[in-house]
Order: structure tokens, then C-alpha cells, then sequence
């Protein structure tokens, strides 16, 4: 009669159980830690977390892990024969390279410039070069610099405009 223990749940009484039963009730989550257990060892219904060994302590650290397990048996060679590095050459700095892998030529420059020259199709051809997705990089480049100098080329020019038109007649 001493190891029997009972427990008050949802408003019932439940029992007698030995102390291995109600620790795998714990176990299986029957019993909650917040549950009131009695027995005549304790001062009362007490919360099932009082009772030392119902439940893991939180505190507690958990267990180790297992140890790996052991390699498999491999002959290990008796000397493993070192890699020989050579230091790498300095490689010459690359050609800006266009989507076929070569470098403008010059007549593309000046094919590039000949273009530019003629009104209207200038624009068209600058604005596809510079924001087209297929235009190698260094015609991209020179087309979004020559977009940049005409954009400063027009804005000073018309800033002279404007103080000859407004300050010239005085």
C-alpha cells in the first residue's frame, strides 16, 4: 500500500498504480507534469513534477551522443607522394572582348564612327548600342560615351544660348 499512487486528473481520481506505472504514464504523456499525484510518501496532492524521477528534468543535461562509428578498414599507402606546384606565369591583360571573343578592330572603330556621324540614325544606332543586350562590351562602352559627351556637348551648348539670349542685348 505504501508504493501506491494516484493521480487527479480532469476532476477524477485515478489509481492505485505502482511508481513504474504512473512513470510510464509520464512517459507515454498520460500523465502531464502539471497533474496532482498522491502517495502516502508524499505531504499531499502534489504537481507531477515534483516527484523526483516522474518526469526529465529540464535542467539535466541530455545524454552523450553515441561515438561515431569506426572506419571501415582501408590500407592506408606508407608514403603518399606530394603534389610538385608550379607557380603560374603572370598572363598578359586580356582585349576587351566582343561576344565572338575578339577585340574591335579598326575599321570596326571607324565603321562605328562613320555611322555616327549620320543624323538621326546616330541616335537610334548609339541608343541600341549602349542599352542593347547583344552589343559586345567595348562597342557598349563607346556608345554610352559618346551618348555621355553629346548629352554635355548639348547642355553647355544651351546654357551659352540662354545667357547670350537674356544678357547679350544689355
Amino acid at each position: 500500500m505504501a508504493d501506491d499512487w494516484y493521480v487527479y486528473k480532469e476532476q477524477q481520481r485515478r489509481g492505485p498504480f505502482t511508481r513504474e506505472q504512473l512513470q510510464e504514464q509520464a512517459l507515454a504523456g498520460d500523465i502531464q507534469p502539471e497533474d496532482r499525484v498522491w502517495s502516502e510518501a508524499t505531504s499531499g496532492w502534489v504537481p507531477g513534477k515534483g516527484v523526483e524521477g516522474l518526469f526529465p528534468q529540464k535542467d539535466s543535461p541530455p545524454p552523450p551522443a553515441p561515438p561515431p562509428p569506426d572506419p571501415p578498414d582501408v590500407p592506408v599507402p606508407a608514403e603518399v607522394p606530394k603534389a610538385r606546384v608550379e607557380p603560374a606565369s603572370p598572363a598578359p591583360p586580356p582585349a576587351v572582348p566582343t561576344p565572338e571573343g575578339k577585340a574591335l578592330t579598326v575599321g570596326q572603330y571607324f565603321l562605328f564612327l562613320l555611322l555616327c556621324a549620320i543624323p538621326v540614325v546616330n541616335l537610334v544606332l548609339l541608343l541600341v548600342w549602349s542599352f542593347g543586350s547583344r552589343t559586345c562590351p567595348a562597342r557598349k562602352n563607346l556608345a554610352r560615351a559618346i551618348l555621355v559627351l553629346g548629352l554635355i556637348a548639348g547642355v553647355v551648348s544651351l546654357a551659352v544660348y540662354m545667357v547670350w539670349l537674356f544678357f547679350a542685348g544689355r
